[in-house]
């Protein structure tokens, strides 16, 4: 029986890392999860989702979150903004959004998500 080197075990260790990461991160974390957590949650008290949960990511997701059943109501995906905060206008049929990215807040409708208005730095 031969022995097995320490240098020889370490190699397969790092070759095994270097094949399972990227695998991980193509192949088994679902496309829709986020490595930067919720930048900002907060419960909707106005409007059609009311009682629900709004929730901002740094990622350009910014997700309506049903309060009972975790399930997404309504989302956005942008990856040309990075959302710092987000709030419910009054009325609760559009949002006020802080890119930080771009150096803007505007505000989005809902239901069409144009960009109804936007103010620059």
């Amino acid at each position: 029986m031969t022995k097995i080197r320490k240098s020889t075990v370490l190699k397969l260790i790092i070759l095994g890392l270097i094949i399972l990461i990227p695998y991980l991160f193509i192949f088994v974390l679902p496309p829709h999860l986020t490595l930067i957590g919720p930048q900002d949650v907060d419960k909707i008290t106005e409007g059609p989702y009311a009682g629900h949960y709004l929730v901002t990511d740094g990622m350009g997701f910014i997700k309506i979150i049903d309060s009972a059943t975790h399930t997404v109501l309504w989302e956005t995906d942008e990856p040309e903004f990075f959302v710092h905060d987000a709030d419910m206008m009054p009325g609760g049929y559009s949002i006020i959004v802080a890119d930080t990215k771009n150096d803007r807040v505007f505000e989005m409708n809902l239901s069409n998500e144009v960009i109804l208005w936007k103010w620059y730095d």
